[in-house]
């Protein structure tokens, strides 16, 4: 093989990499949430892998809000799907507390499955869970009766 041609090689698996790369943490990716982080009162993060020990971290500073809001930025993709109650298995959710007084839930469920108050199921490629692990508030339990419940 010619050096010519294994640089062109290298560049090319390089950009493809790049390109998996952005795609996987939502580089360039559109909000998932239908509003800008200065219209959120406070938000709320829940984890769990059973119900009964759930947890729950509160996020009122505007920058932590914003910085939340920013990380729901993720390529989703439709899913079909039938109307169904979502609520168990291991999954991360977050309770958007608007200004309005409205709230807006998100729930992220591995391997990918995303459910928004509006939109019913996506796919994503964007592990969700991560936010919870490197938002910075305290974890407190959460009552079942709390949790995030996207019904469609």
């Amino acid at each position: 093989m010619k050096k010519r041609s294994v640089l062109r090689y290298l560049c090319c698996a390089a950009a493809v990499v790049l390109l998996a790369g952005a795609v996987v943490n939502g580089w360039g990716a559109p909000s998932t949430l239908p509003f800008a982080a200065d219209e959120v009162e406070y938000a709320e993060l829940y984890r769990f892998d059973v119900p009964a020990a759930a947890e729950k971290k509160t996020v009122t500073e505007p920058a932590q809000v914003a910085w939340v809001c920013s990380r729901l930025s993720v390529w989703a993709f439709p899913w079909p799907f039938e109307p169904e109650s979502y609520e168990g298995g291991g999954c991360a959710s977050f309770r958007f507390h608007l200004a309005d007084g409205l709230a807006y839930e998100v729930v992220y469920s591995p391997p990918r499955s995303l459910y928004r108050t509006d939109a019913g199921r996506r796919w994503t490629l964007t592990n969700l869970e991560q936010i919870w692990y490197d938002c910075e508030a305290p974890a407190a339990p959460a009552p079942e009766s709390e949790l995030p419940v996207i019904t469609q």
